[in-house]
């Protein structure tokens, strides 16, 4: 029981929301296109979009151990609570059931499953040049989107369809690339001393932090311009939905910043992951056009991941 408590909590189940919502990202845009009813396959890949997070989170425990010596002294893997090898096995164990879960589902799901694999475990090595590691981690994460959508569609979409779903996943990979800018900052010192060449190390933390800040605001006047689409669209009610949807990641967002911007670092950690999730729903919205009511969603997730959060009092565990 020791074990399984310390191999959940370095799970940081908060995160779950993360790649699961990305993952229903991609189910409802292949929805779009493909309207088939939803069955226990669509659970299946579900429960593999929320556990792919915690599973994986231990194979980077474990390869960033140096850093997480100065960075996050207390995390079960580095002061000795969770033993690695075993955590090691079972986070082995349980990714081989993923792949053969999901290989059971749709076969072709394995093409983004394996490359978002594959690019989690060159994270490590890309975190040593400036922004390469955030790319490499956008990426790898975005793949959730492709695995979700082949998952129900059996494949990739060509012609516009194809297009749209190609921006719909390079925007994914931007705001999942935006959440590993900003979790660096609690890093800051430790990266430092351990070498690691993030952003914050080489441009320190105001010119960062300023340089984040610009991105977010580029996103979302993005997202801005949904409003009037869905005007045109859906209509002055279906407008109004996604203006609700778009003022409350807007602030989940703008609070993020403001907790940054304060050092408030424990505060920040968690508006992080809530306004990743918030933008990803937000994503899924806008080019969806109102096709499936996600909007809600938003407050939902802010709610547990608020709530599971209350199981970590230090943010660098």
């Amino acid at each position: 029981m020791r074990f399984l408590y310390y191999y959940l909590r370095s799970m940081r189940l908060y995160y779950a929301f993360v790649t699961g919502t990305t993952v229903l990202a991609g189910m409802l845009a292949a929805r779009c296109i493909r309207p088939v009813p939803w069955s226990l396959r669509d659970g299946v890949i579900l429960a593999i979009g929320f556990l792919a997070w915690g599973v994986n989170q231990i194979f980077n425990d474990f390869g960033n151990r140096r850093e997480d010596a100065l960075n996050a002294p207390h995390r079960p893997m580095v002061d000795g609570r969770l033993a690695p090898l075993p955590a090691l096995g079972l986070s082995s164990l349980l990714t081989v059931f993923f792949v053969f879960a999901a290989y059971r589902v749709e076969p072709v799901t394995l093409i983004p499953l394996g490359i978002g694999i594959v690019l989690n475990l060159l994270y490590n090595a890309g975190k040593k040049v400036p922004l390469l590691g955030c790319a490499v981690y956008g990426l790898s994460i975005s793949m959730c989107l492709f695995f979700g959508f082949s998952a129900v569609a059996g494949g990739m979409p060509d012609g516009a369809n194809g297009k749209r779903l190609l921006l719909m996943g390079g925007l994914c990979a931007l705001i999942h690339a935006m959440m590993c800018h900003f979790s660096s900052f609690k890093d800051l010192e430790g990266d430092r001393a351990a070498g690691v060449r993030t952003l914050q190390v080489t441009l320190g933390w105001r010119t960062s932090f300023l340089a984040g800040a610009a991105v977010e605001g580029g996103i979302f006047v993005f997202f801005a311009s949904g409003i009037f689409l869905f005007f045109i669209t859906c209509g002055a009610l279906g407008a109004l939905h996604y203006f609700c949807g778009f003022v409350m990641t807007a602030g989940i967002a703008a609070w993020h910043l403001a907790c940054l911007r304060k050092h408030a670092l424990h505060a920040a950690t968690c508006a992080n992951c809530q306004s990743c999730v918030a933008q990803i729903l937000l994503l899924s919205a806008f080019f969806m056009s109102g096709r499936f009511p996600v909007i809600p969603a938003i407050p939902l997730c802010f709610l547990l991941i608020q709530l599971l959060f209350l199981w970590y009092d230090d943010e660098k565990e």
